[in-house]
């Protein structure tokens, strides 16, 4: 294990309250949210490893909170989402969640950016 991932784990640990116990879980949450996020920095993104941790490990925690997904169900006829809960967790999560957006601001591609090849 990578030192990054380590700290990261820690970080999620303490961020989503978790024990040692939920290590199993919390291992896995914080390798696949370094490689979502390494895979969003941009080209140009200056050395970011501190944000990069902590990105990762709000990331892994508000996954953690949420088992995955914070999304009970979605219809597309007269649009209609309905969010678990919206239980103490769910917001909890969803604020880990938009601090990882904010730490890498500066080195990331916004997540909602498609338009690859487009002059502008």
């Amino acid at each position: 294990m990578h030192q990054l991932e380590e700290q990261a784990i820690l970080l999620a640990e303490a961020a989503a309250g978790s024990g040692p116990e939920d290590r199993l879980l919390l291992e896995p949450l914080c390798a696949a949210a370094l490689s979502a996020w390494k895979a969003r920095l941009r080209e140009d993104a200056p050395a970011c490893a501190d944000a990069l941790t902590c990105a990762a490990a709000f990331s892994a925690a508000a996954h953690f909170l949420t088992g995955g997904s914070a999304l009970a169900s979605f219809t597309a006829g007269d649009l209609s989402v309905r969010l678990q809960g919206g239980t103490e967790q769910t917001a909890r999560a969803r604020a880990l969640e938009q601090a990882a957006e904010r730490l890498m601001a500066p080195y990331a591609r916004p997540a909602d950016l498609w338009a690859k090849g487009v002059p502008g």
